[in-house]
């Protein structure tokens, strides 16, 4: 049998850093199908082919829509995402178990991105409350590390075997959704030798970590990392919005350090860029427009 797409769907998971359950929701097949048709396993791989054609086709579209990027903010090395940055290279060089934490919108996720882009030895997993689960987990993490699904204990018993003494670092972002099992579960592929591990999520992850009764995680941490959106300097905001001007900037700044924190002053930004107005006044209007009291 004939399995047209294997490569072209390898060499879309490298170049955009997701996982076969992300891949699989978005060409619209199960998990299972897409792991059987990459392994070549699946018995009918000409009814997947169907949909993954139309799933190529949609990237096809989608790419030459002249509107697809604009408004879009490219990253850029703002003091915070330097934290970042540092904290997740020091987990992966001296092999520790790190936790990144703090207000949500002040660029954890952007930053970690841009690791994973410069750094093939990087695993960054996004978990959210249906995938944080202890099978879940570990199923995603076979799956990024090419080990076959089975049991609990055998998946984390490979993936423990395949990732010790590497040179590899595990990011886990939205970590706050995991439960104190699937923690353990984490803990424990950084025993003996195991690799970096990065925890990233709001508060609630650093709650978990240092709760009474659980001495065990919070001695394992050894780099914890707050960050708050009051940490945003000016500067950073010029760099990211280095085309604006001194009045512009002031603007977004003042939301970038309010509630709405740096995510609400990039979608003023973009919603504006689509308004065909990024003045002093047509970012002011729009940041009222979008309910921001900030200015």
């Amino acid at each position: 049998m004939e399995y047209k797409y294997i490569e072209k769907l390898k060499e879309y998971l490298e170049n955009n850093k997701i996982t076969y359950t992300d891949l699989a929701h978005r060409i619209g097949i199960s998990k299972s199908i897409l792991s059987q048709y990459m392994s070549g396993t699946y018995k009918a791989p000409q009814t997947t082919d169907i949909k993954i054609a139309e799933f190529f086709a949609r990237q096809e579209q989608s790419s030459q829509m002249p509107s697809a990027n604009i408004g879009s903010v490219s990253f850029a090395k703002t003091s915070i995402a330097n934290e970042v940055l540092n904290t997740i290279a020091i987990c992966q060089i001296q092999r520790k178990m790190g936790c990144i934490y703090g207000d949500a919108g002040i660029g954890k996720t952007m930053a970690i991105k841009e690791y994973a882009r410069m750094n093939s030895e990087c695993i960054v997993i996004t978990v959210t409350k249906a995938t944080s689960r202890e099978r879940s987990f570990l199923e995603t993490l076979c799956e990024e590390l090419h080990i076959p699904i089975g049991r609990i204990d055998r998946m984390h018993k490979a993936c423990k075997a395949k990732l010790d003494q590497s040179e590899k670092v595990l990011i886990i972002d939205e970590a706050q959704h995991l439960p104190y099992s699937t923690i353990e579960d984490v803990r424990a592929l950084n025993d003996d030798g195991g690799i970096g591990i990065v925890l990233v999520g709001n508060y609630e992850i650093n709650d978990k970590l240092t709760k009474q009764g659980y001495d065990q995680l919070s001695s394992r941490v050894g780099l914890p990392k707050l960050l708050v959106n009051s940490e945003i300097q000016r500067e950073d905001v010029k760099l990211i919005f280095s085309e604006l001007g001194e009045k512009e900037i002031d603007i977004l700044y003042a939301i970038a350090r309010s509630r709405w924190c740096l995510r609400g002053a990039v979608n003023v930004y973009s919603n504006a860029v689509m308004n065909d107005d990024i003045s002093a006044d047509g970012l002011k209007g729009m940041a009222r427009a979008m309910g921001m009291g900030v200015i």
